[in-house]
């Protein structure tokens, strides 16, 4: 673009913004843009497969979500249980923890809530992510999977161990 095209595009922003008094809301009030929120990811995983890669690619992370294997655990995962899906998705991504103030505290969550704060307390290297569309009941998940492979696996076996003789039982 030339400098004359820039000064033309800045100019035209400026008039945009003394138009609506530089509010910003206002501006999206007049755009009549209508937001949907649609929670049923199945429909729209291809594209947002793409979008998480290209966010990793921007990131310059290696990390890639394959299509096939993503759609293989959506398509397991939907079919299970609260339960099966909290073991499933710890064997894949990590121990998950539970954080929702509406229901009451489950006994696996508790557990699994122990474990998760000995080994996240005082570390700043924890990722919060929102599983709800996955889990029914879940707010928010801790993903361990950048802490050392030892504490990693020492927690979540346990963590597994007590999980499987709770549910058995």
């Amino acid at each position: 673009m030339n400098r004359l095209a820039e000064y033309k595009v800045t100019e035209k922003k400026a008039e945009a913004a003394k138009s609506t008094g530089g509010d910003t809301a206002a501006i999206l009030r007049q755009s009549n843009v209508k937001v949907i929120f649609e929670h049923d990811g199945e429909a729209h995983l291809d594209r947002t497969v793409a979008l998480v890669n290209r966010t990793n690619q921007r990131n310059f992370t290696k990390n890639r979500l394959p299509d096939v294997a993503n759609l293989e655990q959506s398509k397991r995962l939907a079919h299970n249980t609260t339960a099966e899906v909290v073991m499933s998705l710890a064997t894949e991504r990590g121990p998950l923890h539970f954080a929702d103030p509406n229901k009451l505290s489950h006994p696996y969550h508790q557990r699994l809530n122990t474990a998760l704060k000995n080994v996240a307390k005082g570390r700043g290297n924890v990722m919060l992510r929102d599983p709800a569309a996955l889990i029914d009941g879940t707010e928010d998940m801790i993903d361990l999977n950048h802490f050392k492979p030892d504490v990693y696996h020492r927690m979540y076996r346990a963590t597994q161990d007590r999980f499987t003789s709770a549910k058995a039982a």
